[in-house]
């Protein structure tokens, strides 16, 4: 499945866990995360760079979950899993 079926069916898992109260679910592009500080988690699904580097860093370093679906870019995914700390 391409990543665009990966980040499909990491949705349709999210909204169930929204539609029983246990999550609240917000979507933003890649490289555009914004404010994490209410955040307990970020997934990212075939992330295609590693724009995003820094602000993960901060947010998993105060504590926050990352989980990372790797797509079919795995140099972007080494880039950002190397700046992550991983």
């Amino acid at each position: 499945a391409g990543d665009g079926a990966r980040a499909d069916l990491v949705r349709l898992a999210l909204d169930v866990a929204a539609e029983r109260g246990a999550a609240v679910v917000a979507e933003a592009a890649e490289g555009a995360l914004g404010d994490l500080s209410q955040t307990d988690a970020v997934v990212l699904v075939g992330p295609t760079s590693a724009s995003a580097a820094g602000a993960l860093a901060s947010f998993v370093g105060t504590g926050g979950g990352l989980l990372v679906f790797p797509g079919e870019d795995t140099a972007a995914l080494a880039a950002l899993v190397g700046a992550v700390g991983g």
